[in-house]
């Protein structure tokens, strides 16, 4: 533990002293996080709409077999929220229940994405955004009027599933436009983390708080969101570390550098050191696709092979002890399996194993690499 971290967990346990001791005293007794959350080896697992619910089951099962102790599940807010704060929609409901009572009963623990706005959470008056479903399908990147809506959302996914959570992580690249568009990104995201911060402190004080989530390692906004005071609201710093379709030891043009696998977390980690010394850092994606795709900057896939040994060398690289890349102290892979065959698509190929069930040789170099670490 760096000395950082050591000194937040002594006041930490200082913190709770002191206000048990004011408790007796007729004062009021405050939460105190969990400052050092432990380490995970894990995949991504998706609910995927138009596919059954054994689907994922199947994954949860595989992610055990690869020996990830935790997965990692996008949950869309304006999908299982999407028509009034409050009002859940039972099938999505029932497919994130089975699933993680699924991942407790094999033994692994869910980080919890929560993304995506609900027209609603746009506009509270019921307006444009939800004239349609085209325009609310249009406003999901926009950022909520009240960040309090998605606050409660997340604290009562929080109150839901409890220690079966390694974590909440808030929203997901909220540095490109793609998933994150308002007028300022850092300051309207940071006010999504602070407003969630809060409500987990009321109703799950131990339960890590995970937000960044940064498409590559991109130093300019990581500078901008502790700027906006990040710092003081999170666990833990996550990241999300691809290289397009090079292998994990070659860079990228200087222009594209934050980008890429290790030029971007050593740029995350430069700014870590400067504005955060000892801050728990994860890596929530990384990953190679296999799709036909070439030629085109961050979206080539590779062929099955390649894929495989990028994978191997690249989680060696992050995990090996005493090395600038080994500072990440968790790592998710992106993801278990491919949604669907299109082979063309880079976005569909991204799995461990294919859409049909066969297991690329991909995934037996993660598990190879999980073991390592365990070992």
């Amino acid at each position: 533990m760096s000395g950082r971290r050591a000194r937040r967990r002594l006041a930490a346990v200082a913190g709770a002293a002191a206000l048990a001791a004011l408790a007796g005293c007729g004062g009021g007794e405050q939460p105190v996080r969990t400052l050092d959350p432990p380490a995970h080896r894990g995949v991504a697992v998706d609910i995927v709409f138009g596919t059954p619910a054994s689907a994922e089951l199947a994954e949860v099962d595989a992610a055990a077999e690869l020996g990830a102790d935790a997965i990692r599940v996008a949950v869309q807010w304006a999908g299982m929220e999407p028509l009034r704060a409050g009002e859940l929609a039972d099938w999505y409901v029932q497919r994130l229940d089975g699933l993680v009572a699924r991942a407790r009963r094999a033994g692994l623990q869910v980080l919890l994405t929560p993304v995506f706005t609900p027209c609603w959470a746009v506009d509270a008056a019921g307006g444009a955004p939800c004239a349609s479903p085209a325009a609310a399908q249009q406003v999901q990147t926009t950022h909520p009027r009240d960040p309090a809506d998605y606050a409660r959302f997340a604290g009562r996914l929080a109150r839901r599933y409890g220690d079966a959570l390694a974590g909440l992580e808030v929203w997901n690249e909220p540095n490109l436009p793609g998933f994150w568009a308002p007028q300022d990104a850092a300051r309207d995201y940071v006010r999504l983390v602070r407003a969630t911060r809060q409500e987990l402190l009321r109703v799950a004080p131990r339960l890590p708080l995970v937000a960044g989530a940064l498409a590559g390692g991109d130093a300019p906004f990581l500078e901008q969101l502790y700027g906006e005071g990040l710092a003081d609201e999170i666990d833990v710093l996550s990241v999300h570390a691809y290289n397009d379709g090079r292998p994990p030891e070659r860079g990228l043009p200087a222009r594209f550098a934050r980008a890429a696998f290790r030029q971007g977390l050593l740029a995350v980690k430069g700014v870590v050191e400067r504005r955060d010394a000892g801050r728990t850092v994860w890596v929530t994606e990384i990953g190679w696709n296999t799709s036909t795709q070439r030629g085109e900057l961050f979206n080539d896939g590779v062929g099955e092979a390649e894929q495989a040994a990028y994978l191997g060398r690249a989680l060696a690289r992050l995990q090996a002890p005493g090395t600038a890349l080994g500072f990440p102290e968790s790592v998710f892979v992106y993801r278990l399996r491919d949604p669907r065959q299109a082979p063309a698509d880079p976005q569909q190929n991204y799995g461990l194993i294919a859409a049909d069930g066969r297991r690329k040789p991909a995934f037996a170099a993660v598990r190879r690499a999980f073991a390592a670490r365990r070992g």
